[in-house]
């Protein structure tokens, strides 16, 4: 048993007590020494690779998030390039109560109206006129701005599931005669706000706010051009857990586009 004392420590209790075995192997201070060094190069390179595996996963998780939001506007761009009559003031003839999507079991915060739009059908009866409405859910009391609190909701004319074309077509097997008006859920942990339109009332004879005077599209004010702006979240809001981050992060969330084509 080894005891600590003043006069050499630790190492020199072990140089005495060791046996003089340099011409068979390796001593005892030598294999301490060796196990230590070795103890401190496998911690930092766990630590290393920790770390490194953190970063890939931050990574990837903020690339999911920008997918995600180059997914929605996108999608949104495309309806709208395809109607007319945009809104963003409620109209209850357009979007009645029954439209508005359910917030989720015990949820008390109320269900935001976003923007609606017209969608124009030709039949043999005559032109079929049919609107969508976008509406922001809260998945949560007192969601803030967080969007893993928010959700996006559509109710309107549904998506043909072989042909991807809204409303009906042939090619299409569950599309009743309706354009099966109902509620679909956007995306998940998704918030919309800032919802404004480039009518004459909104940005009167300037053009509107922060835009670019040399695009005339987007600097009229004839009532085609929707703007937003648009958080997204994994659905995890821990400070601890890797996944918690949203996109775009920052004070300032920049402003996105949409352009109907027909006035």
């Amino acid at each position: 048993m080894l005891v600590l004392c003043r006069r050499g420590g630790i190492l020199a209790q072990l140089r005495a007590v060791a046996p003089k075995l340099a011409g068979k192997g390796f001593s005892l201070v030598e294999i301490v020494l060796v196990s230590l060094l070795s103890s401190i190069v496998l911690m930092a390179a766990a630590r290393i690779a920790v770390s490194e595996t953190r970063a890939s996963i931050k990574s990837y998780a903020i690339q999911s998030l920008r997918d995600k939001y180059a997914k929605i506007t996108y999608f949104i761009e495309g309806e709208v390039g395809e109607g007319d009559a945009l809104s963003v003031v409620r109209d209850e003839s357009v979007c009645p109560a029954d439209t508005t999507p359910a917030a989720p079991s015990g949820v008390t915060a109320s269900v935001t109206f976003l923007f609606s739009l017209r969608h124009r059908y030709v039949q043999s009866q005559g032109r079929l006129d049919k609107y969508t409405c976008f509406y922001g859910v809260p998945l949560v009391n007192s969601p803030g701005s967080d969007p893993n609190k928010w959700a996006i909701y559509r109710w309107g004319p549904a998506i043909g599931d072989k042909s991807g074309v809204i409303g009906q077509t042939t090619d299409d097997s569950a599309v009743d005669g309706a354009l099966n008006p109902g509620n679909y859920v956007v995306s998940l942990y998704a918030y919309v706000y800032d919802v404004a339109l480039n009518s004459r009332s909104a940005c009167g004879t300037t053009g509107l706010p922060d835009v670019d005077a040399a695009d005339p599209t987007k600097y009229a004010c004839d009532g085609r051009t929707l703007t937003y702006s648009l958080k997204v979240g994994s659905g995890t809001s821990g400070r601890g857990s890797l996944w918690s981050s949203t996109y775009p992060s920052g004070s300032t969330i920049p402003t996105v586009y949409a352009r109907a084509r027909i006035l």
